[in-house]
C-alpha cells in the first residue's frame, strides 16, 4: 500500500473534501450549526486516525487532531432573533436555504406556508440557545473567535470581508471585493410575520425577543 493510499484511508472523506473545496490560497471553510455538532463529533470519532482520542475530547480537540492544526472560528450571529427564526422556518419548510436555490424570481415559492406563532416562538428559543452554547464553547476552550453580526456584515460588506482576511492572516493586497452572490431572502412576508408575531405576543403575554 503506497503512502498516498494510506493517507486517504487515514484521513478519509473529511480531508478529501477540504482538498477539493478549498480556494486557490489553500483556505477551506465549513459552515456549522450548533445542533450539527453531535453528528460531526460522531463522524470524527469514527475516523481511524482518531481511534485513540480520549473520551473527553471536545469538537475543537478532534478537529485539531484531524486537521493537524487548530481551526479558526468565525461566529456569525444575528441581533434580530425573531427575523432569524422566521427565516429559519421559511427555509426549512420550503427547502430553499439560499437565494441561488430559488425556484422562481417572484419570491412566492412558499406562498402556501401558513403563519405559525408557536413554531416561530420555538425557533426563537432555539437560536437563543445556540448563541449561548457557542459562547460557552468558545469560552470553555479559550478560543479567540471573530464575531460577526449579520446586521453589521451586510451593510459595510467590504470592511467585513477585510476584517475576516485580517483575522485569517491573509493579505488584502490586490483583493477586490465583488458584490455578494447570495441575496437577502427577507421580504414583505417576513416583515408581515414579524409584526404579526409581536402583536399576537402582546395579546398572549409573550415578550418579544430583543435585538442584541
Amino acid at each position: 500500500m503506497d503512502r498516498y493510499t494510506r493517507h486517504r484511508q487515514r484521513h478519509g472523506i473529511f480531508r478529501q473534501s477540504a482538498c477539493c473545496r478549498q480556494t486557490a490560497n489553500g483556505i477551506f471553510g465549513l459552515k456549522l450549526f450548533w445542533h450539527q455538532l453531535p453528528a460531526l463529533i460522531a463522524k470524527l470519532r469514527a475516523a481511524p486516525c482518531l481511534a485513540d482520542a480520549p473520551a473527553e475530547a471536545s469538537l475543537h480537540d478532534l478537529l485539531k487532531a484531524k486537521l493537524g492544526a487548530a481551526p479558526r472560528y468565525i461566529w456569525l450571529r444575528r441581533r434580530d432573533k425573531l427575523s432569524q427564526a422566521i427565516s429559519y422556518l421559511r427555509a426549512s419548510k420550503s427547502g430553499i436555504w439560499r437565494s441561488t436555490d430559488a425556484a422562481s424570481d417572484d419570491g412566492r415559492c412558499d406562498a402556501d406556508l401558513a403563519f405559525d406563532f408557536d413554531l416561530i416562538a420555538q425557533l426563537v428559543r432555539l437560536v437563543h440557545h445556540s448563541d449561548l452554547r457557542w459562547k460557552a464553547f468558545f469560552r470553555e476552550h479559550q478560543i479567540g473567535v471573530l464575531e460577526i453580526v449579520y446586521e453589521d456584515f451586510v451593510a459595510p460588506y467590504d470592511a467585513s470581508v477585510f476584517r475576516i482576511l485580517e483575522f485569517l492572516g491573509i493579505s488584502r493586497d490586490g483583493v477586490v471585493v465583488t458584490p455578494p452572490r447570495l441575496q437577502r431572502q427577507a421580504d414583505a412576508r417576513t416583515l408581515e410575520w414579524r409584526d404579526r408575531f409581536i402583536e399576537l405576543g402582546k395579546e398572549r403575554g409573550v415578550v418579544s425577543p430583543r435585538r442584541r
